[in-house]
């Protein structure tokens, strides 16, 4: 799992143990890929925002999460 001579700190194993497929009618019916359908980009939240409110970090806010998440990309990704 090793990216430009970088071990991932943490790992996570998924074991499925059972998967529904939904018919392809059902995504035809959903317009998901009808770009009409979807929200303007400017009017959603961005990745900060999602995180603080859902999991409410004490002493957290939107600014401290940003500040978090452009470290983490920039010095943790690879």
């Amino acid at each position: 799992m090793s990216v430009r001579g970088g071990t991932p700190l943490l790992g996570i194993g998924v074991e499925v143990e059972e998967c529904f497929i939904h018919c392809a009618k059902a995504f035809k019916r959903s317009g998901l890929w009808e770009a009409s359908s979807w929200a303007e980009k400017e009017t959603l939240p961005s990745v900060a925002k999602i995180i603080f409110e859902h999991a409410q970090l004490p002493g957290s806010s939107v600014e401290s999460i940003e500040g978090r998440l452009k470290e983490s990309y920039t010095k943790r990704l690879y």
